[in-house]
């Protein structure tokens, strides 16, 4: 079950949204519902199985604003994806590098629209397993845990594990996914995944990497093989 968290003062958007959501998705509870930013700290304090916050920015006491300036105060084990909602588009600026806002929507997008973003959301957070195998899965390889290509790379390998119809045009879909998410260029994704995998390569016995990936020549995997292999292995 996901555990979701509304904040925002506005009664009759809350009301309308929380019946919205319990009567669409059986997967989603709405575990609180907070008025402004003192409260939704309380509630973080007290509960850490909230999964996804939906944060409006115009709130009294502490706004959304300056919750997310404070959030990160909070020392938690776990961050919520924090989804901002707004009336007001030009609110985004202050917000949107902040690495806990998942996403900027309009308040007038729509019911139908926040949902399918929030079902995305969702995926991702049920596969929270399937991450941690590809984890271990790079670390058997020899990859640097630690170098930020590594990450990225687990970010494309479960990008296509829970979308395979995105196929495997790294460029075109996946690199440009993870580059609108991480506020990097594309070039900046792919050359950072293409070190990381140098790195792996150099640092680490032949014949284990010719094992894993089923080479025959002393070669250095792409990224998509390594994605490739690497799905078969945990499926």
């Amino acid at each position: 079950m996901i555990n979701i968290l509304i904040a925002d003062d506005n009664l009759e958007f809350v009301k309308s949204f929380s019946n919205y959501i319990l009567h669409k998705y059986e997967n989603i509870r709405i575990a609180n519902i907070s008025s402004n930013g003192i409260e939704i700290i309380k509630e973080l304090n007290q509960n850490d199985k909230i999964d996804i916050i939906i944060l409006d920015l115009d709130m009294p006491v502490l706004n959304g604003i300056e919750f997310l300036k404070k959030i990160h105060l909070l020392k938690l084990h776990t961050y919520p994806k924090v989804i901002v909602l707004s009336a007001k588009i030009s609110n985004f600026l202050e917000v949107q590098n902040n690495k806990n806002v998942y996403l900027c929507l309009s308040k007038i997008s729509g019911f139908d629209f926040i949902g399918n973003e929030i079902e995305k959301i969702v995926k991702y957070i049920e596969h929270k397993d399937v991450e941690e195998k590809i984890v271990q899965e790079l670390k058997y390889i020899g990859m640097n845990l630690n170098h930020i290509g590594t990450k990225y790379l687990t970010k494309a390998i479960l990008e296509i594990y829970v979308n395979p119809d995105m196929g495997y045009n790294l460029e075109k879909n996946i690199y440009t996914k993870i580059s609108k998410a991480e506020r990097k260029s594309v070039s900046t994704i792919k050359s950072n995944i293409l070190k990381a995998i140098n790195y792996m390569y150099v640092e680490n016995e032949f014949d284990k990497i010719k094992i894993y990936f089923s080479m025959k020549v002393e070669e250095k995997p792409t990224p998509k093989r390594m994605i490739s292999a690497i799905i078969d292995k945990i499926k």
